[in-house]
């Protein structure tokens, strides 16, 4: 793990926004609707394993081999000169910065396995590439199960990159306890944690926290099919994955936990303590949301 000083919290960090985006979560959907907020020059490029013409929705981008390469390659002292940093760099980037602002999101865990499934079957870019092999092999859901580096690479990542263990060089080890608990403390750091399967919801909270508008839907950009790619997805599956995945897990918990009362916090500001919007599952409610967006959109310039 990169050494450095400590990340201060977020909320009183000062310098760019630094979306840590972790892999299958719905991080190139934000990538669009960050697009739309922050001019081309004022972001730092994000790293990918080959160039894309025109960047992603407009933003800038920068070719490696791999991220364990981006990560070595990051430089605060450039990265201080842009308003906003992101890519799928680990927590190591956030200790040699601690001016960053950070935010991610976060998926369950056995989703955010399958649909990292799905994605290896339909591509084989650099960072999906031994996986694509395996399901063309014709490696089930359940088989990847069976192979100790799939299992190594899947089964507390979301943990590991939080932490700063994910693309650390040279490569680190630390048991699962302390690379859990060191992971909640990263989370409880941020300035937001957002969750995938509250993706609504999600986009107000940050679009409050930039304090900008939201007057057009976001596509979910990069969504593998719904077909079932992988097999039959039953409830034992998804809780043998889950047992496999329990750090994972835990921190996941530790996101809804934080992002229900980032939340409340959010209608109570909107609307007042005594508001239904703030009952427990309001984030679901489709007329919540469009009334949150409404009072945001007023608030915010539209």
């Amino acid at each position: 793990m990169d050494s450095g000083e400590q990340p201060k919290s977020s909320r009183q960090a000062d310098g760019p926004l630094f979306f840590m985006h972790i892999p299958k979560t719905a991080g190139t959907s934000i990538y669009h609707l960050l697009a739309r907020h922050f001019r081309a020059e004022d972001v730092h490029p994000i790293p990918l394993p080959g160039p894309v013409d025109g960047g992603i929705g407009g933003l800038p981008t920068c070719a490696f081999e791999g991220l364990h390469a981006a990560q070595v390659a990051f430089d605060p002292v450039r990265a201080s000169s842009f308003r906003l940093v992101l890519g799928h760099y680990d927590g190591g980037i956030w200790e040699r910065m601690p001016s960053l602002v950070t935010f991610t999101f976060l998926r369950e865990p056995a989703a955010r396995v399958i649909s990292a499934y799905r994605h290896a079957a339909r591509s084989k870019d650099s960072w999906s590439r031994d996986l694509h092999d395996l399901i063309a092999g014709g490696v089930t859901i359940r088989g990847m199960f069976d192979n100790p580096d799939v299992v190594a690479e899947v089964r507390r990542s979301q943990g590991e990159q939080i932490a700063g263990y994910r693309w650390s060089q040279p490569p680190q080890s630390i048991d699962d306890e302390p690379l859990l608990a060191l992971a909640l403390e990263r989370l409880d750091r941020m300035v937001l944690v957002c969750l995938t399967e509250r993706f609504e919801a999600s986009l107000l909270l940050l679009m409050n926290h930039l304090r900008k508008a939201m007057t057009d839907d976001v596509p979910r950009q990069n969504v593998a099919p719904e077909e079932s790619l992988s097999g039959d997805v039953d409830e034992t599956l998804l809780r043998d994955i889950r047992s496999v995945c329990w750090v994972d897990c835990r921190l996941y918990q530790a996101g809804v936990e934080r992002f229900e009362r980032d939340w409340r916090q959010l209608m109570i500001d909107l609307f007042g303590e005594r508001d239904p919007a703030v009952a427990p599952g309001s984030d679901c409610d489709p007329h919540v949301l469009d009334r949150a967006r409404q009072r945001l959109n007023r608030m915010y310039g539209s």
